[in-house]
């Protein structure tokens, strides 16, 4: 068996080593699994982010006909205004028989704007703000070994839509954004057939 550095230091942490081994081969009676993993990443257009990832797995069923469940929980900020909490989610219920799998999101998304066009100034560019609400969610049926099929409905929810004036284009197209609603709402239905 291939052992990594997890291998050799958990024994000296974990005091009960015949729970270890048993985890090791894949015997537990543990029902939730959750990491947890901060780090830092670049922004495009400049700047840094701080990313904090946060995984759970459970079971919903017979481990042995179940595909483990997981939820992804990876908000971040650019310590400049944007926050984003994403939730996603693939959940299977017993023995597999439904596979729901959702996209929830919040953002408070501030990001600039250079119009139309190729090689305009970084100065050129707009800030526009915005929030952003989603909520998508399907839900599928087993109908045959590995095949699922079903529905689903989409949510998207835009609002405190402005820019900032004076700033860039700002002006050219200021009667555009004087006209602009600061709310939009879009919704819409799924029909999916999944080979999994």
């Amino acid at each position: 068996n291939q052992k990594d550095i997890v291998d050799y230091l958990k024994p000296i942490f974990i005091k009960d080593t015949v729970k270890y081994n048993q985890r090791r081969k894949g015997i537990s009676d543990r029902r939730v699994y959750y990491s947890l993993l901060p780090s830092t990443t670049g922004v495009p257009g400049g700047g840094s982010a701080l990313v904090t990832s946060t995984n759970i797995s459970f079971y919903m069923g017979d481990r042995k006909k179940t595909t483990v469940s997981e939820l992804y929980f990876t908000p971040y900020t650019n310590f400049q205004g944007r926050y984003v909490f994403p939730l996603r989610s693939n959940i299977w219920l017993n023995g597999n028989s439904w596979n729901l799998l959702g996209d929830l999101r919040f953002l408070i998304y501030p990001q600039k704007s250079w119009g139309l066009g190729s090689n305009t100034p970084d100065e050129n560019g707009t800030l526009i703000n915005y929030n952003y609400f989603r909520f998508y969610e399907t839900a599928l049926k087993k109908i045959a070994p590995n095949l699922f099929a079903g529905f689903g409905v989409n949510f998207d929810h835009h609002s405190s839509i402005h820019a900032e004036p004076n700033q860039g284009f700002f002006e050219s197209l200021k009667p555009f954004y004087d006209t602009l609603n600061p709310t939009s709402y879009s919704t819409g239905y799924n029909l999916t057939l999944q080979f999994d």
